[in-house]
Order: structure tokens, then sequence, then C-alpha cells
């Protein structure tokens, strides 16, 4: 993981031993835990087809700008990591709050991609 994400992660009490950066293959290993969701969260991916899982999963893009490719002082470096996370934590505690024994599928899948992107 890069330095300031786990900065960032660190900020806000986000335990980071251990943790590592993921690509999708190897969620796509014979065994391998099958995603509840799958979100894409950096511009670069919006245009990224998701790959096919087992029981095809709600996929949704969240749009952010990578905070890797900011560009300036240290300061507004980290601050880009720190916005990130800010707004994806806001989007992840939305998504926790919907009463998903109550609803469908599909319904799942528009109340994901509603949710607000800042």
């Amino acid at each position: 993981m890069r330095p300031l994400t786990l900065k960032a992660l660190g900020a806000y009490g986000i335990p980071t031993y251990g943790s590592r950066s993921k690509g999708r293959q190897e969620f796509a290993r014979p065994g391998a835990p099958h995603p509840h969701f799958t979100f894409t969260v950096c511009d670069g991916a919006a245009g990224e087809t998701f790959p096919v899982w087992p029981d095809q999963p709600p996929t949704a893009h969240w749009d952010r700008p990578d905070p890797a490719a900011v560009e300036g002082n240290g300061a507004v470096r980290e601050r880009a990591f720190v916005d990130t996370f800010v707004v994806l934590q806001r989007r992840i505690r939305l998504r926790l709050a919907l009463p998903l024994a109550n609803l469908e599928r599909m319904a799942i899948q528009s109340e994901i991609k509603a949710l607000p992107s800042r």
C-alpha cells in the first residue's frame, strides 16, 4: 500500500497492520472468497469491465480522482488521500445502512449506484 494511504487510514484509527493491495486476479483463483459487492473507485477505472464472479454480485463505480495522481507538495498530496478516505467512508456507511435483507438483487444494484458521489 502507498504510504499516504496508510497515513490517512491511521489518522482515522483504521488498523493497517498486514494490509496490502490486492488485484482482482487474487479473487479469481479457485477457492478464493467471492465478493458480495464490487466497486471501482478511481476515475481511471470507470471504463473497466467488471470481472464475472459466481452469482454476479452487484457492481458500482464510485467516481473519485485517483489520489496517487495528485501533484503538489506533501500537504496537497496528503489532503487528496484524506479526502478520498472521507468520501469512501461516507459511502461505505451509507451502503451498510441499506436494509439488504429486505431488498431484491436489482433493487440493491440500483440503491448502490444511487448513493451520493461526494
